[in-house]
């Protein structure tokens, strides 16, 4: 019998097919189908620390004048944030209650300290683990690059501190030395590594003369998680997780065979209807684990990865010049 079971930050999921934070998972009902559907996991839809803040300015403007300020000013704070985050707990418990697959949380953020009461919170409501989805994009000229990396391991810090449940970070690969900060962010003690998030992808609308959005993946975008999975998988000692263009079971298979222990799905997912989509996904993998004689994901994890390969110089960059040279 084949066993598909994986094991990520030390959670045990029947598959590694985790359902990545979005609309498809902010309610219990959704969450309940997707264990149905076979996800072996969820990560619930982020609270966004960009989202509470902007109600705060809109809602601010929205007051008088005249009124008292500070008192004021210190309510609408709490008040926001209280009926958030009651909101998001309550979706934890339920969802625990409901399924038995492990509920990851999910705070977007940049901040190191805004939500170290929200995530002890998020550990009492019993969710299983705790994703921190940070947005830091490179745009800003005055900053240095080892201050991108030292946001990430203060965020990461302050929460490890605070909480006992495993904590993931969703990362992006804006870093300069990435392997370098990569190895930094393990030893700085991430159970889990979710290599890459999305950030907004903007475009340009020529007929209206106006910036749209371009967020839905394409079969083209796994590449870079691939490289730096199986790269990072043989160096790190912290699990990691591939996420980004993850759209077909060809490219699971390839993650695990990099070195991922997971993958998340989203786009796919948006396109797809789960309760036919997760299914195929999973008979597709066993029908090639059958195909090559493996029995479970652990018999191939890593295989290729690029401590494992007989050529590594195959994941370096230079590689790239050989298709173009005589």
């Amino acid at each position: 019998m084949l066993d598909l079971s994986t094991n990520f930050m030390g959670l045990e999921l029947d598959n590694p097919i985790i359902v990545g934070s979005s609309g498809l998972t902010d309610s219990t009902e959704k969450i309940i189908q997707l264990e149905k559907d076979g996800a072996g996991a969820v990560v619930l839809k982020s609270i966004f620390e960009e989202e509470v803040t902007m109600e705060y300015e809109q809602l601010l403007q929205e007051e008088p004048e005249d009124s008292g300020r500070e008192e004021f000013l210190d309510y609408l704070d709490l008040r926001i944030r209280e009926n958030r985050i009651s909101s998001y707990v309550q979706l934890i418990k339920e969802s625990k209650k409901s399924t038995s697959i492990p509920i990851i949380a999910s705070i977007n953020c940049s901040n190191p300290y805004e939500w170290l009461s929200f995530a002890k919170e998020v550990e009492n409501a019993g969710a299983d683990a705790l994703e921190l989805n940070i947005y830091n994009p490179p745009s800003n000229p005055k900053n240095k690059s080892s201050i991108t990396e030292k946001r990430y391991i203060d965020i990461l810090s302050s929460v490890k501190n605070k909480i006992s449940i495993p904590v993931a970070l969703k990362i992006s690969p804006y870093f300069t030395e990435f392997m370098y900060s990569l190895c930094h962010i393990s030893k700085s003690g991430a159970d889990g590594i979710v290599m890459f998030n999305k950030y907004y992808s903007p475009d340009i609308d020529i007929d209206a003369l106006k910036i749209t959005s371009s967020n839905i993946t394409n079969n083209n975008d796994y590449s870079q998680a691939l490289r730096w999975t199986a790269i990072a998988s043989g160096i790190i000692n912290t699990d990691i997780c591939a996420s980004k263009g993850i759209n077909d079971s060809k490219t699971i298979i390839k993650m695990l065979l990099a070195g991922a222990s997971a993958v998340q799905i989203v786009s796919a997912l948006y396109k797809n209807e789960s309760s036919t989509f997760i299914p195929k996904l999973i008979d597709e993998i066993q029908t090639w684990m059958k195909s090559h004689n493996f029995t479970s994901i652990s018999d191939f994890k890593g295989i290729l990865s690029q401590k494992n390969t007989s050529n590594p110089t195959l994941y370096e960059r230079v590689q790239f010049m050989k298709y173009y040279s005589s």
